[in-house]
């Protein structure tokens, strides 16, 4: 019986009802007003909210499974943050490999700056961008138009952009950046990465153990007015379209990035998993690796359903397009086995991938579904990241 398990729950809960149950029964007992009723009355109301905190926790963890064994537990109580150190990785399919030459990609690049040079030099201006923001860089809001179908509101189209600290050094004024596109989970938001995840600081130290080059950071907002898009295209809402093709083009517009797909990659955790995945394996003319961290390969729709009783299109089961019509892309999935959300979908998804799909995993036992787990296993992905594309390499990212 394991702290998610729903035996923990009940047995919980009827813990909790028999302490109320005894404080109400033995609560004449102690009312005399001396200093030793009055300790034990306010005991017993403490006992009684420790039952009902654990019992409404483990309520909590039955439905999101963030811890899945009691040493998890036990560290979180001591501590102890989530480690990778366990971790064992795999690779199946095709070997992980960059699919352009350096020559034609700086060809792209080369001609992206001529195209692009007045629009990126305003929006540095318009920007205000902090000249010396420090080592964790800075971030930026923008609104990227394209998307209808939903509700208006201030998070439409918005999109937050990280820009490492030297993006702003004049004496790096010519220097193009690769690209992560990074997806929160659900619920949340693309501040999430900031605020709750601190990506910058996750970032800033792989660059410092030379495990990753300087990347940009772009977090698209998919779930405007707490709409659980699932990154999808269904009726009016363009949602993935807007994500893969407009927002990369934008981006391209805008910021010193590189250009070709072997520069860009994406990120996500949980539903962002799903979209990250999603993107990569349907869109692997534009994004040459993907980071999947507690994802799933399948859309999981809750609170916006075009497709009606139908579902979803076929072409959204990754599953199935990994072993049938396998894309040319390179995926690092974290695989933890006893994560009921995505531990077997990840598992069965590295069985299944067929070349020239490569699909590196990242095994890790005994951990749940939470935050604190994704961003342990997230230097690990960057260093495959790192390892596998050039654009994304410590030495070669550094270069223009």
């Amino acid at each position: 019986m394991g702290p998610n398990g729903l035996g923990t729950v009940i047995v919980l809960w009827l813990l909790t009802t028999a302490v109320v149950g005894a404080t109400v029964w033995f609560w004449h007992f102690i009312g005399e007003r001396s200093i030793r009723g009055i300790a034990a009355r306010i005991a017993s109301q403490v006992v009684v909210i420790v039952c009902a905190l654990a019992a409404a926790t483990a309520t909590l963890n039955h439905q999101y499974d963030w811890y899945v064994g009691w040493g998890e537990v036990r560290d979180a109580v001591f501590g102890v943050q989530a480690s990778a150190a366990k971790g064992e990785t795999k690779v199946a399919g095709a070997k992980a490999q960059p699919r352009i030459d350096a020559k034609q990609e700086k060809q792209q690049d080369n001609s992206a700056v001529v195209k692009y040079r007045a629009t990126r030099d305003a929006t540095q201006r318009d920007l205000r961008l902090a000249p010396k923001p420090g080592a964790t860089g800075q971030y930026v809001r923008v609104t990227v138009p394209g998307l209808t179908g939903l509700p208006q509101s201030k998070r439409l189209g918005r999109v937050i952009v990280w820009l490492p600290a030297s993006y702003t050094d004049p004496t790096q004024q010519d220097r193009l950046y690769p690209v992560i596109e990074g997806f929160h989970g659900a619920p949340g938001g693309p501040l999430d990465w900031a605020r709750v995840d601190h990506v910058e600081g996750v970032i800033a130290k792989a660059v410092a153990d030379k495990s990753v080059g300087e990347p940009i950071l772009v977090f698209p907002d998919y779930m405007p007015g707490a709409v659980d898009t699932e990154c999808l295209n269904g009726g009016a809402v363009q949602m993935e379209t807007w994500l893969t093709r407009t927002v990369p083009q934008w981006i391209t517009e805008h910021f010193r990035v590189r250009t070709s797909a072997d520069s860009w990659a994406t990120m996500g955790y949980s539903a962002g998993g799903w979209c990250s995945a999603m993107a990569g394996l349907l869109h692997p003319d534009r994004y040459a690796a993907s980071i999947v961290i507690g994802g799933y390969f399948t859309p999981e729709l809750t609170n916006w359903n075009p497709f009606g009783t139908a579902g979803p299109p076929a072409r959204y089961d990754l599953l199935q397009l990994a072993a049938d019509h396998a894309p040319r892309t390179n995926l690092w999935l974290q695989v933890a086995a006893d994560d009921p959300t995505s531990g077997k979908a990840s598992a069965q998804l590295a069985r299944v991938a067929r070349p020239p799909l490569s699909v590196t995993t990242f095994n890790q036992p005994g951990v749940g579904h939470r935050i604190s787990v994704f961003m342990a296993a997230l230097p690990v992905g960057l260093d495959w990241l790192g390892r596998t594309l050039p654009s994304f390499a410590p030495a070669k990212g550094a270069s223009s």
